[in-house]
């Protein structure tokens, strides 16, 4: 049996260890929960925190665990020493994030800016693709690459 909430004002879904906050929020209780609001909204995980102007979200109903998670519209993420910003936000259950559109990420050593940036947390690395720009900034003198 499939259960809806629609909640208008302010609220939290809290599922497992992730918190999103926001309002209008549309929330589809079934196997999985779906949840979704076409308003700004705050993600809190233990990996970080993201900030989007629309959310989806999918979950495993039984352990919680983030299926997919898709933020669009001036996202900004801090993820551990990693921040950055983009477009659109794709987030899969392995670990993989897909920055595509307008996206930069930002540690303490260098900041690439690209059309599509595919982060791998697991390995601690992502790939840029797409009008690539790199400056070393831990560095005396800053390098740029294009």
């Amino acid at each position: 049996m499939d259960h809806r909430a629609v909640r208008e004002l302010e609220a939290q879904l809290k599922v497992a260890a992730m918190t999103v906050t926001g309002s209008h929020f549309v929330i589809d209780r079934g196997d999985v929960i779906r949840f979704r609001t076409d308003q700004p909204s705050v993600i809190n995980a233990p990996a970080g925190v993201t900030r989007g102007a629309e959310t989806e979200a999918t979950f495993e109903a039984d352990s919680g665990e983030l299926v997919q998670l898709i933020q669009r519209g001036s996202v900004s993420f801090e993820l551990g020493n990693r921040s950055g910003t983009a477009d659109r936000v794709e987030v899969g259950n392995g670990g993989q994030i897909l920055l595509t559109g307008n996206t930069s990420v930002e540690d303490n050593a260098l900041r690439v800016e690209a059309s599509r940036i595919a982060l791998d947390q697991n390995a601690d690395s992502f790939q840029a693709t797409g009008s690539v720009k790199t400056v070393y900034i831990d560095v005396p003198d800053p390098v740029l690459i294009v």
